[in-house]
């Protein structure tokens, strides 16, 4: 029976929170449950530190022991490789093969959840939700008054997260986004 060889392993583009499928190629009889690593890295690894690459730097960390992986924020920004070593049904192992993906982790898209107001004390507010998509950047804040009528109307200056009332606000509603 032919020894067990991994010929080929890529790791296509990522991005935060989307599961990485490696493309793979196996030859050698039937393909057992091989070894699969994952790790991240801040600096693109290649040639020999990429073949050693459990042992590469102190930049490099473990981040997964299965097929798949999905990365997560601390991934966002580094490079993510994939440490196989091809496995026949038998048990015989073949010589491991180490991809690194070709461009960073890119972080998902900005999207805010769950926004709801607190009051801090009477007649001051406070907004905030739940972030996901990347570390999150100078996001934009606006308060506005919702009349009675149900028009809305954006308040100007109002663009932090906190918001004291003012007397143009009485009779209204007030919106947080």
């Amino acid at each position: 029976m032919p020894e067990p060889l991994g010929v080929k392993l890529v790791i296509p583009d990522c991005c935060e929170d989307k599961l990485v499928v490696p493309q793979k190629t196996y030859f050698g009889g039937q393909e057992g449950d091989g070894e699969y690593i994952w790790y991240r890295t801040k600096n693109k690894l290649h040639g020999s530190a990429l073949l050693d690459i459990s042992n590469a730097s102190e930049d490099v960390f473990l981040c997964g022991i299965t097929e798949k992986y999905t990365p997560s924020l601390e991934d966002v920004g580094t490079y993510l490789a994939l440490y196989w070593l091809p496995t026949r049904v038998d048990g015989k192992h073949g010589k491991p093969l180490v991809s690194v993906c070709d461009s960073p982790v890119i972080p998902a898209l900005p999207v805010v959840s769950n926004v709801h107001v607190k009051e801090l004390s009477p007649g001051t507010y406070f907004g905030e939700g739940e972030y996901f998509g990347g570390y999150e950047g100078p996001s934009l804040f606006s308060w506005y008054r919702e009349t009675n009528e149900g028009t809305i109307i954006l308040i100007n200056g109002a663009n932090s997260r906190t918001y004291k009332v003012t007397d143009s606000d009485y009779n209204c509603r007030l919106l947080f986004g």
